[in-house]
């Protein structure tokens, strides 16, 4: 294995390069979906696969869906495991708010629970709500 530092968007690397590509909680920062699914169908070996996690607003999820088609890569599954991913947060919110406690100035405490989704904040209350939604997907570049 080797790690390489790039932007999704212009992936320094030859055309067909991978049998998979992961992408996992990053998408939604990119400027836009589009180029990075293009680049994701470009360093692809025929037949290759994207596994993609992430999270997006519910009225986001059409624009999501549209470039998805749009890309050229065929849809084998899709998930949503919102549901699933605030149970775990709430399992985990204790553990995870005392690391905060422990391990960062006090002045820190708010944003990084806001960050790692303790239980009430943002993250967690908007998936509950359906505000957000967590989406699987694993896609596959044709032969």
């Amino acid at each position: 294995m080797e790690f390489r530092q790039g932007d999704a968007q212009a992936l320094p690397v030859p055309d067909a390069s991978f049998d998979a590509v992961l992408n996992v909680e990053s998408a939604h920062c990119y400027p836009s979906i589009d180029p990075f699914f293009s680049e994701v169908r470009r360093v692809l070996r025929p037949g290759g696969h994207l596994l993609y996690a992430d999270i997006h607003g519910a009225g986001e999820v059409p624009k999501l869906e549209r470039a998805i088609g749009a890309s050229g890569l065929k849809q084998v599954e899709h998930g949503d495991i919102s549901d699933g991913v605030v149970a775990a947060l709430q399992l985990d919110s204790d553990r995870r708010k005392r690391w905060c406690a422990q391990s960062a100035p006090r002045f820190v405490h708010g944003p990084i629970d806001k960050f790692i989704g303790v239980a009430g904040t943002r993250v967690p209350v908007e998936l509950a709500n359906g505000g957000e939604r967590y989406l699987t997907y694993v896609l596959r570049k044709p032969d």
